[in-house]
């Protein structure tokens, strides 16, 4: 029978941690908590919130004796999570764009300081844990639905707009990578 607690609504919370050795929290973790290890929040996003896509393609087999395929084997996953991040930190532009490096240099008397991001082509990928938090159903506001990407790396096209009477906006995006091992999860915590 349908049921308007299964029905979700945002906000949502978006984190970045180390791939080798972030995972989700545990279960008694309220929704909310904090999720410990190097997880790192990524602050505040556009009303338009986390994207979320899970996509396998598909590879036909055809046959000279049917004009449909006869199978479809399956192909590759192209499991995607992006947002556009409103907090314009050096940290965030180097997580967005999955190269740099940040340099700071701390105030000396009246000598100003500096951080600054050098982004230089990288050579290597930078891989990330991402993890996501929502309301997992019944949407009671206590149960919380986290999402995992164990391994991910940076894919968008990272294009910052700075206009008068508007955020500046971050785009990031990143795609799942890895075997089996590095499958996303969605773990709904029931706490009612």
């Amino acid at each position: 029978m349908p049921s308007t607690l299964n029905v979700l609504e945002g906000p949502s919370r978006f984190f970045v941690g180390t791939a080798s050795s972030d995972v989700l929290p545990g279960d008694a973790v309220a929704l909310g908590g904090s999720w410990g290890g190097t997880w790192r929040d990524f602050g505040y996003l556009t009303e338009e919130g986390v994207t979320i896509t899970f996509n396998q393609t598909f590879n036909p087999v055809m046959s000279s004796q049917d004009r449909n395929p006869i199978l479809q084997l399956p192909g590759a996953t192209n499991d995607t999570i992006a947002c556009t991040l409103t907090e314009a930190t050096l940290l965030n532009i180097k997580t967005a764009t999955g190269r740099g490096t940040i340099t700071s240099l701390a105030p000396v008397g009246a000598t100003p300081g500096y951080d600054n991001l050098a982004l230089s082509q990288s050579t290597s990928i930078n891989y990330v844990a991402l993890g996501f938090e929502g309301i997992a159903p019944p949407n009671n506001k206590s149960n919380p639905r986290r999402i995992l990407f164990p391994k991910a790396m940076a894919t968008a096209s990272v294009a910052i707009n700075q206009r008068i009477g508007q955020p500046v906006g971050i785009p990031a995006q990143f795609a799942r990578v890895g075997g089996t091992g590095n499958d996303p999860q969605i773990h709904d915590v029931t706490t009612t």
